[in-house]
C-alpha cells in the first residue's frame, strides 16, 4: 500500500502535543435517539405549498431593509462568517399586521453534543482526546524522525513471519492527553492479505468471531481502500512493508470507560521513529479500533452485531482518510495537516462515499437541531454536531461542483487548508458562488428546502440518495424522513424559528446559520447584523 519513506530533521519535541481525530459514537446496539438541543419554537413548514422566489439579501454595513408582502410568509436565512465571535441578528419593523406581543426570545442555548443511550443517560464525548490528536499532527513533522529506525525488524523478516496466528507485541495509547502513557499488549494476526493485516488483542479473541473479522477486512480492502485512494490519494509506507495494520484492542474501549465511546483513531506518531518523546510509536501505518463488549467489561456496552454492522465499517473508512490526508498534506505537499473541521468532514464524507455512512445521520441530527449555535468551521477540534454540519456542507459542495471527483481530489493536491482550500478546490466560475460565505449561504438555503418538494432547483436540493450496490447502504443525504441508518434516526430538517412580532433578535455563533420564518409581515422590516460579517437570503413562500 504505497511505497514511500521520509526523513525529517530532528529537534526537541514541543511539550504540548496532540492527536489526529478519531471516530465517536454511542455504545448500545439499539440506540435510536440523539439528544435534542436548542430552544424556542420550531416550524415544520407543513403548511407551505410552494416557493415563490429565492433571492440573496444585500447587506450594506451589516444592514438591509426588507420590503415584504403581508400576504406571504418568508424564510430569512442568515449566516455568520468564520469570524470567531458571535453575531447579533436584529429584526425590527415599523408596523405589523399582528397584535403587538412580548418580543420572541430567539437566543438559543449553547449546543451540547451529548448523546443518550437506551436508558436515556447522557454520554459525553471526550473532546480533549481530539484536541490532543490535532496538536500532535501539527508538531510531529517538525520534531521527529519519520523513517522507522533500526530497532524495527527487517521487512523481509516481518513478511516471512506474518501469517495468520502470528503473535506480535504492540503499544496502544492509554490516555486521552499523553503520548507517553501507553499499554504494551500481545495481539494475534487474524487476517492477512497483500495489503492488510488485522490483529486482535489476545485478551479479546473471544469478543469477535473470525467471520466478523473476515467480513470487516474484506469490505475495507475491496470497497473502502480503492474508493478512497481514487479520491484522496495513497497513504504513506514508512516501514516499506506494503501494508496497513488494524489493531483491535480493549485499550481503545478503556479510553472512555466513564463517558462517550471512542471507536477508533489514527495516531500520526506511528509514522515516526520511537523515541523518548514519542515512545508509543509502532513505526508503521496502523490504526486502532475498539472490540465488541456486550457486557461492558471494558467500558460502554456494545454488542458484536452493532459493532460489526454499524460502527466499525465506517470507523475503518474514516480513519483511513486521516491516514491518507496526513501523507498527502504533510509528507507529499510539505504543508500543515488539514484544519480539524475539514479533516473530520472529509472522514465522514469517506464513510458516506464508500457506502459505510450509517452513523452520519445521528451526527446530522444534532446539528440540525441547533444550526445557529453549531459552527461548521470551528477553530478547535469539532464536536459531534459540528462534524454533522461540516459533513453536510462538504457533501453539498461535492454535489454542486461541475466535477465532484475533481473537487475532492483538489483538496489533497495542495498545501492550502480550511476555507481557502475549499475555495481553490471548487474553482467556481460564478462570481456569486465562488467564496466560502457564498457557499455557506446557498448551502443553508438548501438545508431548509431539500426534500420538501418546494423547489426543483438543484442549487437548493441535495441529490436523491442512492444505494451502494456493494454494501446495501444508502449514500448521500436525506434531511427529512427515516434515514434507515440501523438506529432509527428520523430527520425533520433544520430548526426554523417562527417570528410573529417585532422587534426580535437572535445571537448566532461563528460560521453558523439562523433560519427565521417571518409570518405574514407587513411594511418594511429592518435586518441588522451589526458587524456586517454576514450573508442572508430571503425565500418567499406560498401557504395553503
Amino acid at each position: 500500500m504505497g511505497k514511500r519513506s521520509y526523513k525529517l530533521k530532528w529537534s526537541l519535541l514541543i511539550p504540548v502535543l496532540l492527536w489526529a481525530a478519531c471516530t465517536k459514537t454511542t455504545g448500545s446496539n439499539n440506540l435510536s435517539s440523539i439528544e435534542s438541543v436548542g430552544g424556542g419554537s420550531t416550524d415544520s413548514l407543513s403548511d407551505v405549498s410552494a416557493v415563490e422566489s429565492i433571492a440573496p439579501v444585500t447587506l450594506s454595513g451589516g444592514s438591509a431593509t426588507l420590503t415584504l408582502n403581508h400576504s406571504s410568509d418568508y424564510l430569512l436565512i442568515v449566516n455568520s462568517t468564520r469570524s470567531g465571535s458571535n453575531t447579533t441578528v436584529q429584526l425590527s419593523a415599523s408596523q405589523s399586521v399582528k397584535t403587538a406581543k412580548k418580543p420572541s426570545a430567539l437566543t438559543l442555548s449553547t449546543a451540547s453534543d451529548s448523546v443518550i443511550n437506551e436508558d436515556n443517560e447522557p454520554l459525553l464525548p471526550p473532546e480533549e482526546f481530539h484536541e490532543f490528536m490535532r496538536a500532535m499532527e501539527e508538531v510531529l513533522p517538525h520534531t521527529e524522525t519519520v523513517l522507522a529506525n533500526s530497532s524495527m525488524p527487517s521487512v523481509s523478516a516481518l513478511q516471512a513471519a506474518m501469517s495468520v496466528g502470528t503473535v506480535r507485541s504492540f503499544k496502544s495509547l492509554s490516555s486521552l492527553n499523553s503520548i507517553t502513557s501507553y499499554e504494551t499488549l500481545d495481539a494475534t494476526l487474524m487476517y492477512t492479505s497483500s495489503n492488510l493485516y488485522v490483529f486482535v488483542d489476545n485478551r479479546n479473541l473471544e469478543n469477535i468471531s473470525e467471520a466478523s473479522i473476515q467480513s470487516l477486512a474484506y469490505d475495507f480492502e475491496t470497497i473502502a481502500v480503492p474508493t478512497e485512494r481514487s479520491l484522496f490519494g495513497e497513504e504513506s509506507d514508512v516501514n516499506d512493508d506494503g501494508h496497513v495494520t488494524i489493531l483491535m484492542t480493549q485499550v481503545v474501549n478503556h479510553l472512555t470507560s466513564t463517558g462517550g465511546l471512542i471507536t477508533g483513531y489514527f495516531f500520526p506518531g506511528d509514522l515516526f521513529a520511537s523515541s523518548s518523546t514519542n515512545p508509543a510509536s509502532n513505526e508503521q501505518e496502523i490504526f486502532y479500533t475498539l472490540v465488541p463488549d456486550p457486557n461492558g467489561d471494558n467500558g460502554v456496552p456494545i454488542s458484536e452485531p452493532f459493532t460489526v454492522n454499524n460502527v466499525l465499517p465506517g470507523v475503518l473508512a474514516h480513519e483511513y482518510q486521516h491516514m491518507i490526508s496526513y501523507n498527502q498534506k504533510v509528507f507529499i505537499q510539505g504543508g500543515s495537516t488539514e484544519e480539524p473541521w475539514l479533516n473530520e468532514a472529509l472522514s465522514h464524507f469517506s464513510e458516506d462515499i464508500t457506502g459505510f455512512g450509517n452513523e452520519n445521520p445521528a451526527r446530522e441530527r444534532i446539528f440540525l437541531a441547533n444550526p445557529s449555535q453549531i459552527s461548521i468551521a470551528p477553530n478547535s477540534s469539532p464536536t459531534l454536531g459540528q462534524r454533522g454540519g461540516s459533513y453536510l456542507f462538504v457533501r453539498y459542495m461535492y454535489e454542486q461542483s461541475s466535477n465532484g471527483t475533481a473537487f475532492i481530489q483538489n483538496l489533497y493536491r495542495t498545501a492550502d487548508t480550511g476555507t481557502g482550500n475549499i475555495q481553490q478546490a471548487f474553482g467556481g466560475t460564478d462570481s456569486n458562488f465562488d467564496e466560502f460565505p457564498e457557499f455557506v449561504n446557498q448551502w443553508a438555503t438548501a438545508l431548509v428546502l431539500s426534500n420538501t418538494g418546494l423547489s426543483s432547483d438543484s442549487r437548493y436540493n441535495y441529490r436523491t440518495r442512492t444505494i451502494n450496490s456493494q454494501t446495501g447502504n444508502y449514500m448521500g443525504v436525506l434531511l427529512r424522513g427515516d434515514t434507515q441508518d440501523g438506529r432509527g434516526t428520523v430527520l425533520s430538517g433544520p430548526t426554523v424559528q417562527r417570528v410573529e412580532s417585532y422587534p426580535s433578535s437572535a445571537t448566532i455563533g461563528s460560521a453558523t446559520t439562523q433560519i427565521f420564518r417571518l409570518v405574514a409581515p407587513s411594511g418594511s422590516i429592518q435586518l441588522n447584523t451589526g458587524s456586517g460579517s454576514s450573508r442572508a437570503a430571503l425565500v418567499q413562500l406560498t401557504t395553503h
